[in-house]
């Protein structure tokens, strides 16, 4: 999809990993004033609940998944908050979007506590060895919005989660502007199964991502979304600011705003479109992935790119020379150009 004006020319791509509907979602806008940018990804359930979220999820068509529930709930009410009005913050659409999901979950359970879920859902063990795991099984998406006030000439962003914001610069710089704040968590998966390979003498790290010591702690990462500790207290050293209908969201949302005056453009993702890196967490190699990815998309466009990224994913079947969970994720992106 293409979208020109006068000050910004649009594009956008979205790509599921499967035949299934993408659990990525993605709102654009624009007019002489301002432009809106933004994408929510939406997580796995990391426990499966029963038939009680049903009401809820087919809200939004037949067979929708949690984490493409909280997406779409995301979507709708954000781009609803903002179009409404030119006062409103970012922060206020992001976290008017989780209390409507709050709201659709209370609707289902009464509240949103292990108690509550407990009380529906008996077969949660879990949830009465520690209350914090209430977040394996909540709807839950990421999100990256952004908004251009074009007179004034400012960029503003709000940003949760794994989604990403890249800045490039008239000079040629490219600037991841937000945090990954799950990377740490993933990461931590990523090594296990590494260090699974390693000792056991699998050929391939694709032959023991799915271990069960592998898989049991990227269930267990679900914990840090919107977390708190044992005194109910967040820590943003480990905390993730996703949608999912928890108010410690507050505490995680990462904001901030720059000036459009030396930007080219920007671009909003889902983590299913920047490249892979050979190494865990690698900061330095990122911002050489992160240049290359800008120049094959000004020479290619969004779809050359992203042609480019999955023949290098299928190309890595056996998930060695990028060590990842998976082949690959949803991809979603939205390239807005200053012209």
């Amino acid at each position: 999809m293409h979208f020109d004006q006068q000050q910004v020319r649009i594009s956008t791509i979205q790509s599921a990993k499967t035949d299934r509907p993408s659990e990525d979602t993605f709102f654009t806008s624009a007019n002489a004033d301002r432009v809106i940018a933004l994408v929510a990804d939406g997580a796995s359930q990391r426990v499966r609940t029963t038939h009680k979220l049903r009401p809820l999820l087919d809200r939004y068509g037949e067979g929708t998944t949690p984490g493409r529930c909280a997406a779409l709930i995301t979507r709708d009410v954000v781009s609803q908050t903002l179009s409404a009005g030119q006062n409103v913050s970012l922060t206020e659409a992001v976290l008017a979007a989780n209390e409507h999901l709050r709201a659709g979950l209370e609707a289902i359970y009464g509240t949103l506590t292990a108690d509550a879920v407990y009380q529906h859902e008996p077969e949660l063990h879990f949830l009465l060895d520690d209350p914090r795991l209430l977040r394996l099984i909540l709807p839950v998406c990421c999100v990256t919005t952004v908004r251009v006030d074009v007179q004034a000439g400012r960029l503003e962003y709000a940003h949760g989660g794994d989604t990403a914001l890249f800045l490039f610069y008239r000079d040629g710089r490219t600037v991841r502007a937000i945090t990954d704040q799950m990377i740490q968590h993933d990461g931590r998966a990523v090594q296990a199964a590494l260090d699974i390979k390693a000792a056991s003498g699998a050929a391939h790290l694709a032959d023991v991502v799915t271990d069960e010591r592998v898989r049991e702690m990227n269930i267990a990462n679900g914990i840090y979304h919107n977390y708190e500790d044992e005194s109910g207290a967040t820590d943003a050293a480990v905390g993730v600011g996703v949608i999912n209908g928890l108010p410690m969201l507050a505490a995680y949302l990462e904001t901030g705003s720059v000036p459009t005056a030396d930007l080219a453009g920007f671009l909003v993702c889902s983590d299913g479109f920047p490249p892979h890196s050979t190494a865990i967490a690698d900061a330095v190699a990122e911002m050489g992935l992160i240049q290359a990815m800008r120049e094959s998309i000004e020479a290619k466009g969004l779809a050359g790119y992203l042609a480019e990224l999955r023949a290098a994913e299928y190309a890595d079947a056996g998930l060695d020379i990028y060590p990842r969970l998976g082949q690959h994720d949803d991809a979603t992106a939205i390239y807005v150009e200053f012209v």
